[in-house]
Parts: C-alpha cells; sequence; structure tokens
C-alpha cells in the first residue's frame, strides 16, 4: 500500500533551524526538476508575475479551503511589479514578490532566491532582549543578551512589556509584519508566535521607546532602546531545542530508554540522511529493543520536523495499530478537467506491523512540527492510549507533491514553489492543513501551559518541560 515513495510533503525537510535553508537550497538545486514550461526567468518581471499568478491561482489546492482572494492579491501586488519594473528597482521587486508569497497562509508555499540583503537590512537589530506571550495574556521579556542595551536600561528577565512605542503591546504585536520569518505561517497560532520574534528586530539604529515593570517592583519604566547588531542570536535562542547545523550527517531517529523505564525517540526528519539511510528501519529497531526491555511507555519526539517522505509515517505507526487504520487520500489537480480529484495511486493506509507495542505513546510536538511529521500526532492521537503533548499545535500545513512539479523560475535568480495535492481524510475533506480562519494543525490533547515558572524553566534553566510533562503523563498512566 506504500505507494509512489517518492512524492515528498516538503522540500524543506532536515531537522532544527536547517528547515528554511534546506528548504531554499533544495528549491534552488532541484529546479531542473521544474517543467520547462514553467521557466519564466526570461520574460520582464510583468510578464513573469503574470504567468506565475495564472497557474498558482488555478492549481493552488487551498484556495477555498483557505478562503484566499486571488483577485484582490493580484490587484495589490501587480501594480507594484510594474512600479519596480519601470523604476528598474530590484529590491522593490523582491519586496512585492516576498509579500504575495507571505500572503498564503502556508508553510509549503516557498519563496527561494537572492533577497539582495533586505532580510538582514530589516531584521538585524535587536534590542537585546526577547519576548514570549504568557497564557495569562501577559507579555515577557524571556531572553535577555548580557551585553543588550536593555541591560543599561534596568529590565530584568521577566519584565512585563506594556507598550511598543506608546502603544499597548497587544496592538502592537498585531501590527507586526511577519514576512521575514522563515516560511509563511499557516496558522493563527503561528502567525501569533512569529509577531512576537519579530516585533523586537528592527534596522540597525532604530530607536524605540518600551515600557515595562520588572517583576516585584511597582514602577513602570519607560525607556529608549536602540537596535543593535546581535547576529539574530534573539532569534536562534528563542527556540528552545538545540538545532543542530550537522543533522545531514546524523541519524534521523535516535532512540533512548530513559530512566523509569520509558521508550525514548527522536525524529529529526522523514528523510534518509548520511547517518541513516532507512529511517523506518530504525524505527522498527528502536520499537524492538523497547520491547524487550519491557517499557512502561514510549515517547516520540517530532519537534522541529520538517517532514519527507509520505510512507514512512504508516511504516512506523504501524506498531501501534492491531488492525487496519486509514492515513490519507491524496486528491490532485486534473488538468483535462480542470478540477481536483482522489489519484488512488497515492492512497496510503496504516497496516498492523511486528512487533506490536499496546502500552501508551506519547508525541511530542510544536509549532516546527511540520508536513509529513504532523502525520505521527495525526496517527497516533486517536489511539486509546496515544497522547499529544506541546506548548503549542503543530504547523498545520500538511500537502503533498511531487518536487518541482510546481516550481516556477522567476527573473533576477528568484523561484516560486508550491505542493498541489491536497491530503484528505476517510470522509475526503482535508485534514491537517490551516482553514480560512486560520485553524488546523493537530492541537495537543496536553497543553504545557505558558506560565513565568515553565518560561524561565526553559531559557533560563535548560529544562525541556515538554519532555519533563511527558514523563509525568506516563508516570500517571502507569
Amino acid at each position: 500500500m506504500m505507494k509512489n515513495k517518492k512524492r515528498k510533503k516538503k522540500f524543506f525537510w532536515i531537522a532544527g533551524g536547517l528547515v528554511a535553508l534546506v528548504g531554499i537550497t533544495i528549491l534552488i538545486l532541484i529546479k531542473s526538476l521544474a517543467p520547462k514550461e514553467n521557466d519564466f526567468s526570461e520574460l520582464s518581471w510583468t510578464d513573469a508575475f503574470d504567468q506565475l499568478h495564472t497557474h498558482i491561482s488555478t492549481k493552488y489546492p487551498f484556495t477555498d479551503w483557505k478562503g484566499i482572494d486571488w483577485d484582490e492579491l493580484y490587484a495589490q501586488t501587480a501594480p507594484r511589479i510594474a512600479q519596480a519594473e519601470t523604476e528598474n528597482d530590484p529590491a522593490a521587486y523582491y519586496l512585492a514578490m516576498r509579500e504575495y508569497v507571505y500572503a498564503i497562509p502556508d508553510g509549503h508555499v516557498q519563496l527561494g532566491g537572492p533577497d539582495l540583503g533586505l532580510r538582514e537590512a530589516a531584521i538585524g537589530g535587536g534590542f537585546g532582549f526577547g519576548i514570549i506571550g504568557l497564557d495569562n495574556g501577559r507579555v515577557i521579556a524571556h531572553i535577555l543578551l548580557d551585553d543588550g542595551s536593555d541591560a543599561q536600561a534596568g529590565m530584568a528577565w521577566g519584565a512585563e512589556i506594556l507598550t511598543w512605542n506608546e502603544i499597548p503591546i497587544q496592538e502592537a504585536l498585531l501590527q507586526t509584519s511577519t514576512i521575514w520569518a522563515n516560511m509563511p505561517h499557516a496558522t493563527m497560532e503561528g502567525r501569533k508566535i512569529e509577531q512576537y520574534h519579530y516585533l523586537t528586530r528592527a534596522p540597525l539604529g532604530t530607536e524605540t521607546t518600551v515600557s515595562f515593570q520588572n517583576p516585584g517592583e511597582d514602577t513602570i519604566q519607560t525607556v529608549q532602546l536602540t537596535a543593535m547588531a546581535d547576529e539574530l542570536e534573539i532569534l536562534n535562542r528563542d527556540l528552545p531545542i538545540e538545532r543542530d547545523l550537522n543533522a545531514i550527517f546524523q541519524s534521523p531517529v535516535q532512540s533512548d530508554i530513559l530512566p523509569g523505564g520509558i521508550g525514548y525517540i527522536s525524529i529529526s526528519g522523514f528523510m534518509p540522511t548520511l547517518g541513516g539511510l532507512n529511517p523506518a528501519r530504525l524505527f522498527d529497531k528502536a520499537i524492538e529493543e523497547f520491547i524487550k526491555a519491557d517499557v512502561s511507555g514510549i515517547i516520540i519526539d517530532v519537534r522541529a520536523n520538517g517532514g519527507g517522505l509520505d510512507g514512512l509515517v504508516p511504516k512506523m505507526v504501524g506498531h501501534f495499530y492491531n488492525e487496519s487504520g486509514f492515513y490519507e487520500y491524496i486528491s490532485v489537480y486534473d488538468v483535462k478537467s480542470g478540477e481536483f480529484a482522489i489519484d488512488p495511486k497515492q492512497t496510503l493506509t496504516i497496516e498492523p506491523r511486528a512487533p506490536y507495542f499496546a502500552g501508551p505513546v506519547v508525541v511530542l510536538v510544536d509549532n516546527h512540527t511540520a508536513s509529513t511529521a504532523e502525520g505521527i500526532p495525526l496517527s497516533i492521537q486517536p489511539l486509546s492510549q496515544g497522547y499529544v503533548v506541546g506548548i503549542y499545535g503543530t504547523n498545520g500545513s500538511f500537502a503533498a507533491g511531487n518536487p518541482g512539479e510546481n516550481l516556477f523560475q522567476m527573473p533576477e535568480g528568484l523561484a516560486v514553489n508550491f505542493l498541489g495535492g491536497r491530503a484528505l481524510n476517510q470522509d475526503q475533506t482535508i485534514q491537517v492543513d490551516s482553514n480560512a480562519d486560520g485553524m488546523g494543525g493537530i492541537t495537543p490533547d496536553i497543553r504545557v501551559p505558558l506560565t513565568e515558572e515553565n518560561v524561565r524553566a526553559m531559557y533560563v534553566d535548560g529544562v525541556d518541560i515538554v519532555l519533563e510533562t511527558a514523563i509525568s503523563t506516563l508516570d500517571e498512566l502507569n
């Protein structure tokens, strides 16, 4: 039943901080796979954009589901492209293209190619601290740089941020653009996360007025801060899981038995790497070892996992099924009919796989659990012994497609790509991908609360509070 293994959920499949970098790199490297009729690189900027828009507005699989108004998006973008061309302004052309792509709430829609240094210019400055939103609505400084401008301004860890440039903090967040994020956000939750990240980024030298209140103090302080170069350290530190730049050389599936007899499997990607050519077999071996060791439960960690080959997930989760289950239909655009239709060759089911593990299984997720990786919690959550744990839900980008099939080469070395297949559930309804309300992904059964105590544990003490919660959950179940 595991057909068409070459189909991939997304291009940027390597774990951690490499997700976006590898995605764009692969996007450029596989240009040769794109149909020749998708090469608009020799056209004028205006003609190339018109061609791109015609194709994407016709073949994009989630137009109705996400409520995308292509006419409005074209009306906003086309004049900017034309003006940039008239003025021979590559920067304006790039910005128009980036905003066009990022207006589509889908992590599988990508813009690759040189950004002319615009991203660095726009977000290269930081104010020495990062912010995060707590469940009680407060916004606090959760990362402080020792040499940041905030240190001189008297800001302490956990300071509540009240206003930004005299605007209430929640209102300022809503006004924050996310076009410089590594990928378009798919869900409203994902957008909010990125707004926390990018409110505190600005061009070097930008002056900002911030009002805050330190923990345990009654006084509200208002200070003026200047954006300084920090090599994007705040952004890099804002993810509690370590980003490993050597992921391509490591096994995509790693396992261990934790104290207390709990099996732990970390899956960094659903693709072969130089450290492990057969991820499914590595997973099989881990389950075999766990059963021999009589573990009391299993934790599967797919945080910071950008996806990969669709067929691997049904194989892996088959160890937790004692009867056949459904995984997905794939609906693709049919050029002849001009409609989307299910391709029966791509249907995937879950078949029981020996050895069977009947104990509790907990899946760890975050907002960077994307694409194929979302298939693990999707398949485990419905089981009576299955649980999903996380602070946030998954990314909400679950489409499928062939590399290069919808990759369009544009002038100035740019490339735009999207995946053209809808993943459907057994009722033939789109599953996981975010909808017009920004709802999507897999929501955790057990949400780790964003309290000041938990944030301090993660960012100051280096505690993996999500993993600790999973362990506590299994202890309670046993």
